[in-house]
């Protein structure tokens, strides 16, 4: 196994090796031929990690760094994964890291997983496993069985409900069984199946219960129903959130002593279903599909409470706007397929899209590597730092990107005014990725890339609220539509992104 940095676009110099748990400093070098007084000699330090096929990347120069366009904060690690790519200074110098593998001796086909850490605590009613940090908790009395069958089980409003009759519980104690419950899980208990609840327990994270309390009911709804049942619950917005897959898997894979599940034999129950509103039954919408949407992850039947417990028919439900199953990519990265991507002309492209729809990836990418300087907004503070930085380009005779979500017409028209002021023409570059397809993106891209900011969905709904389409009529020489095309770096990343991961 070797790891080279490589440069994107023309060659400057040859790659450079980077050694496997070896620090290698890059910056104002011989090696990278950068002579660039802003560049620190040691701007970065870079570290291979042949296990996980990524680089830790520290910051170390006086000025910025980058990743994907993303400034790095000076002394914190980041993660470089294949296909990111680092900017020695930030929107120059662009590199990309490469691993070549014997094939002979190495049949790896994706990422190493890492092995969570595991705490374990037992009392008189079972045992209790924090996973991850405290990321999963997972309960598991003394009587506990592996099956090849699963009952499994989403716990508020499906199996409890409050005693308040409050949409919430006020209290540890403010909870009952509904009446039906028992007498179902018994009969499937005595038919072999192994009972398992999952839930999704966000306030632990946002400290609105505490763990202990949140034991306490858990130990007392088990003790309850007297039986032998195994509960999950992801306690915030991680890979163990349905409806993702980290509960289920971990079951599979820790908490079933190695017997395999027969998912035709197998299925969940949730409120969680997508049902809308019923006007005739008088009953309101689902909060979330995420339960439904987890039993389609696995691949296993399933059923609302109502159908699984009292036997009603089958209900409608909301498909998501984006299916990750269905969707394909386009083969053209432009709409037209002929359009430019860089223009002989001085010129400034204006990226137009929402968070998560891949514009900074696509204007780093493309634009970036090609020679055209990098303006952004979250970077600079404020459009009219933006507008100084476009006019330094045009003075420099360099081409420009300004990489803002620009959702509206006032939004844009400021850089559309400034190009004219300055004779240059104006580009329109659009990302044609539907707003659900950027929230599944989103959540991705935090799965997967540690180096990422989280977008407050706030951000999200203000960008899709204020939208307006880009046309030529605004001002603009050209309005090029961009196709969003994934990248992986492991068959178990194209699978995670093949998942449901949008709950609602």
């Amino acid at each position: 196994m070797k790891c080279y940095l490589k440069c994107v676009g023309d060659a400057r110099h040859d790659p450079i090796e980077i050694r496997n748990d070896v620090e290698t400093f890059i910056g104002r070098l011989r090696a990278t031929e950068i002579k660039d007084v802003m560049c620190s000699r040691n701007q970065v330090s870079l570290r291979a990690d042949f296990d996980k096929r990524n680089v830790n990347v520290k910051a170390l120069g006086v000025n910025n760094s980058g990743i994907n366009g993303f400034a790095l904060k000076k002394d914190k690690m980041y993660v470089l994964q294949p296909d990111d790519v680092l900017e020695i200074l930030l929107g120059k110098y662009f590199y990309e890291i490469v691993f070549e593998s014997d094939p002979a001796t190495d049949e790896r086909t994706d990422q190493a997983s890492v092995t969570p850490t595991v705490t374990t605590v037992k009392n008189a009613n079972g045992v209790w496993e924090s996973v991850g940090d405290g990321k999963l908790l997972i309960f598991t009395p003394d009587n506990v069985r592996a099956s090849n069958k699963v009952a499994a089980y989403d716990l508020d409003g499906t199996i409890i409900t409050t005693k308040s009759e409050k949409r919430f519980p006020q209290d540890v104690d403010d909870w009952k069984i509904f009446p039906y419950v028992a007498p179902k899980l018994s009969s499937l208990h005595q038919d072999d199946y192994k009972i398992v609840f999952f839930t999704n327990q966000n306030g632990i994270s946002l400290g609105k219960y505490k763990v202990e309390d949140y034991k306490k009911k858990t130990e007392a709804i088990v003790t309850k129903l007297n039986l032998p049942i195994q509960v999950f619950a992801a306690t915030g917005k991680t890979i163990y959130r349905k409806p993702m897959l980290g509960m289920w898997n971990y079951l599979c894979e820790h908490k079933n002593q190695s017997v395999k599940i027969n998912k035709n034999e197998s299925i969940f129950v949730g409120d969680a279903a997508g049902r809308p509103a019923n006007k005739v039954l008088k009953t309101k919408k689902d909060h979330s599909t995420a339960d439904r949407l987890f039993a389609l992850n696995i691949g296993i039947k399933f059923q609302t409470p109502e159908e699984h417990f009292l036997k009603h028919s089958t209900s409608t439900w909301v498909r998501p706007l984006f299916d990750p199953k269905s969707f394909v990519a386009s083969k053209s990265l432009l709409d037209p397929p002929d359009s430019r991507l860089v223009s002989t002309k001085l010129e400034v492209i204006l990226m137009v899209g929402c968070p998560g729809s891949g514009k900074s990836t696509f204007a780093t990418t493309h634009l970036v590597s090609s020679g055209y300087k990098w303006i952004n907004q979250d970077t600079l503070k404020t459009w009219q730092n933006c507008l100084k930085h476009l006019e330094n380009a045009v003075t420099a005779k360099q081409n420009s990107v300004i990489d803002n979500t620009n959702p509206s017409k006032e939004t844009r028209r400021r850089y559309i005014d400034a190009a004219k002021k300055l004779k240059i023409q104006c580009r329109c570059f659009v990302m044609d990725v539907p707003f659900a397809h950027s929230k599944h993106n989103n959540i991705y891209r935090e799965l997967t890339d540690s180096t990422h900011k989280p977008v407050n969905g706030i951000v999200m709904n203000t960008f899709n609220k204020h939208y307006e389409q880009p046309t030529v009529a605004e001002g603009f020489q050209e309005v090029v539509k961009v196709n969003f095309i994934p990248k992986f770096n492991s068959i178990d990343e194209e699978h995670l992104y093949r998942m449901y991961l949008v709950d609602s």
